[in-house]
């Protein structure tokens, strides 16, 4: 048992759902890069380097970092245009607070996972 409290959450939201928010509007260049640096469709979770994929798409890996930071603009955006997002977000931040403002990663993911069906520390990087 971890040694942060927290409160057991009563619905489950899949993070598939929340992810599909994320991605509503974006083209599928953000999409691909996105997915790419949070790693976000792999079983490990792993993120790609700016370079890697730059390689793949055949663009520098400086405008791989311009798409990014604009795919995670119009993300954002969107997260704040729904109400169990918005209402996850104000949990997670509520939870941080409870536990005095400063938690290890491994401990947010595992709150997280109350209430955020599927998720991983990646995909809490993205959402951060």
């Amino acid at each position: 048992m971890n040694e942060y409290k927290y409160k057991k959450i009563t619905f489950m939201l899949p993070v598939s759902k929340v992810l599909n928010i994320a991605f509503t509007n974006l083209a599928s260049r953000q999409k691909e890069v996105l997915v790419g640096r949070f790693g976000l469709e792999k079983k490990d979770g792993r993120g790609e380097t700016l370079a890697a994929i730059g390689e793949r798409m055949d663009v520098t890996r400086e405008r791989i970092r311009q798409i990014e930071n604009a795919a995670i603009v119009l993300a954002k955006e969107n997260f704040l245009r729904n109400d169990e997002v918005i209402s996850s977000f104000k949990k997670i931040g509520d939870y941080i607070k409870e536990n005095g403002g400063a938690v290890k990663k491994d401990a947010v993911v595992e709150y997280v996972a109350s209430f955020l069906n599927g998720v991983t520390g990646n995909q809490i990087d993205f959402f951060g």
